[in-house]
């Protein structure tokens, strides 16, 4: 056999010389430190507090303050109001129970008529209801979330306590006639049709129509209604009237499970004398400090071999993330700072004089990439003099008003909400109407763009508005 090897005539060589950028672990850090709000900030330096031994959190003392120890501990749950029996009798009127003294036997005590399970089971309570029907009510009431709805499945907790689902339906029914009205109910027409007394007008028709044909009274399809359950239209119009005195969340007001969510703002601006001045929150700069004990044994050469590599290692690591977490603070003070020029009317005058603005031109003003600004406005918010604002709301497209001026779009959202603020009612303002009556106030706008704005504040259509 015959080998033979191809050869390429006339080979070239070309030789070019490029720049290529290397991205390293630090850059990549920097830019999701850059992204990241303060309220993530410190769970992100814990973390890295916990992978590099030559970090630390720096607590300042001087915002600890000790306890006192003579001062005596307030009890939390404490609402500073004694008990007394007369606001007891009260409470009992209220709840119409006729023996105040089997509330005793509830667990807990009378202070928790200020929590909405605790009013429920001194309700159950005094119904004296058998041991099986007490369970059930129990179960049922364990099964009410934070709006007030029973949410829970009758037949599990009918089963799960050996008693028929009648009987589950029968404790149910008398849970539905506990205070607040509404409570206990499975969806929200039958919510609102708990609530609807005997002065509520056309009280039988309106519990039947709002549990029957709740989609066609939402819909304000009167005529239909009307004839559906032989009244006339006017009295289907009256109890759609009345409708928005029920309300959907009986709970409301006995407080909620949810944590609360707070803002930090990252940026604030302050009016002063002749002027603002502009502060960024450096909670995360000053959180974290070096192990001086770990430095000085690598500057002593205590350590070598691989524990020096590693001590080093972590060393270059921790400088590069206080560098970025400075490198962050840094770009949101030039960020401010420039965003006070671009918007002085608003920080001046409020929210109406907002003008357009992108983020490429908050881009060009500072001096860096558009992908900057927009991780430096990612989940950040900004307090003003005028509220608290997230850091896109100051972005918005423009729209030419006559000649070369431009007005915001969020100008003109606002001016269509202030006009359906103001509109009568009965006569409710169309789409059309609006349009004509900004664009004979200087700004061009089509009906479209005016029903988008609309939807986008979640305002109803004409129809829905209309009373």
């Amino acid at each position: 056999m015959r080998l033979s090897q191809q050869i390429y005539p006339n080979p070239q060589q070309n030789i070019r010389q490029c720049t290529k950028q290397k991205v390293t672990t630090a850059m990549v850090q920097g830019v999701k430190l850059l992204a990241l709000p303060v309220q993530e900030m410190e769970h992100y330096l814990e973390e890295a507090v916990y992978a590099n031994p030559l970090l630390e959190v720096h607590y300042q003392r001087e915002a600890v303050h000790a306890m006192d120890e003579e001062e005596p501990m307030e009890d939390p749950d404490d609402s500073g109001e004694e008990f007394s029996y007369d606001r007891w009798i009260q409470k009992k009127k209220e709840f119409g129970i006729s023996d105040p003294e089997s509330l005793w036997n509830v667990k807990g005590t009378p202070f928790e008529l200020d929590c909405l399970e605790g009013v429920l089971k001194l309700q159950l309570a005094a119904l004296k209801l058998q041991e099986t029907e007490h369970r059930i009510g129990l179960e049922i009431l364990g099964n009410i979330d934070r709006r007030g709805y029973f949410v829970g499945n009758l037949a599990s907790i009918c089963y799960a306590v050996e008693a028929p689902l009648e009987t589950g339906e029968k404790v149910l029914a008398l849970v539905q006639t506990f205070l607040p009205r509404g409570i206990g109910a499975r969806n929200l027409a039958e919510c609102l049709s708990l609530q609807v007394g005997e002065d509520f007008p056309w009280a039988g028709t309106a519990r039947a129509m709002i549990k029957e044909s709740f989609e066609d009274l939402a819909g304000r399809r009167f005529a239909k209604l009307a004839r559906a359950y032989g009244v006339k239209k006017s009295a289907v119009e009256e109890i759609f009237e009345k409708l928005p005195e029920l309300n959907p969340k009986p709970a409301n007001g006995y407080g909620s499970q949810e944590a609360v969510g707070y803002i930090i703002p990252d940026i604030t601006v302050r009016r002063e004398k002749g002027g603002f001045c502009v502060a960024v929150n450096r909670d995360s700069e000053n959180m974290l400090k070096m192990n001086e004990e770990y430095v000085s044994m690598l500057d002593k050469g205590e350590v070598n071999g691989e524990t020096a590599a590693f001590i080093r290692a972590k060393y270059q690591e921790a400088k590069a993330l206080m560098n970025s977490i400075q490198v962050r603070s840094q770009s949101l003070y030039q960020f401010a700072w420039t965003l006070l020029e671009k918007q002085s009317r608003f920080f001046e005058l409020g929210p109406e004089y907002l003008k357009p603005l992108t983020m490429q031109e908050m881009a060009d003003a500072m001096g860096v990439h558009v992908s900057t600004v927009s991780r430096l406005v990612q989940d950040k918010y900004a307090d003003t003099p005028h509220g608290c604002f997230p850091l896109k709301y100051f972005f918005n497209v423009g729209i030419v008003c006559g000649g070369e001026d431009m007005v915001s779009s969020s100008m003109i959202k606002r001016r269509i909400s202030r006009m359906i603020q103001e509109e009568d009612a009965r006569r409710p303002l169309s789409d059309a109407q609006i349009c004509r009556a900004l664009n004979q106030e200087g700004y061009p706008i089509s009906r479209r763009t005016v029903a988008k704005y609309r939807q986008m504040q979640n305002i109803d259509s004409q129809a829905k508005r209309r009373r």
